[in-house]
């Protein structure tokens, strides 16, 4: 039978010993690499993520309510708030209620015949109108500012112009009962301007 000294023992303890701590290391210095893949898949995930989650607030996007309102002929209609009128040093001031909104009349182009009528609704038909504003030759660098009390319903107030290739526009003022905003709307028919006055008198 062999015998063991007490030295060979001591040896074969001490390799042993190595073995298990060479296997130790060897578990310890692998399983940070495995941590650290991990880490990096779950960041590479949430990286790939982050755009789409951010997709619909970076393309949302909220309008401003209009506060203009143009026509055929290239008139507009816009608030006193919204359109400046330093380049208009002739234009002319229409006031029918000083209570009432400020709007600035332009155009792009030269109109013919312009006139700002005031209108009632009687019967199926807007007449009696009286005229506040009244131009042969409108160009681009006139302008009305008009103050007047605009209607969310029936309207009271009718724009009437030709355009420079002769048509007749008739356009009626609202203001819309959701923004606030200025309507130009083509009228269904002309005034019937009975008993027509002028308004600068």
């Amino acid at each position: 039978m062999f015998k063991t000294t007490p030295k060979v023992r001591v040896f074969f303890k001490i390799i042993v010993l190595l073995s298990m701590c060479l296997l130790i290391f060897a578990a310890c210095t692998k399983e940070p690499d495995n941590n650290q893949t991990s880490a990096d898949t779950a960041g590479a995930n949430e990286g790939s993520e982050a755009p789409s989650s951010e997709t619909p607030n970076d393309t949302t996007t909220e309008s401003a309510p209009p506060s203009s309102a143009s026509s055929e002929g290239g008139a507009s209609l816009q608030l006193l708030s919204e359109k400046s009128l330093e380049d208009y040093s002739d234009y002319e001031e229409i006031i029918i209620d000083a209570s009432g909104t400020s709007m600035v009349f332009t155009s792009t182009g030269t109109l013919k015949n312009v006139r700002l009528i005031g209108v009632n609704y009687n019967d199926g038909v807007f007449e009696e109108g009286l005229i506040y504003y009244t131009k042969e030759t409108f160009t681009s660098e006139d302008a009305i500012l008009i103050t007047a009390t605009i209607p969310e319903g029936t309207p009271n107030l009718l724009i009437s112009y030709v355009d420079g290739d002769g048509n007749q526009h008739n356009y009626h003022i609202y203001r819309s009962g959701v923004d606030g905003s200025l309507i130009l709307s083509p009228a269904e028919s002309d005034p019937v301007l009975s008993e027509t006055t002028d308004g600068s008198d």
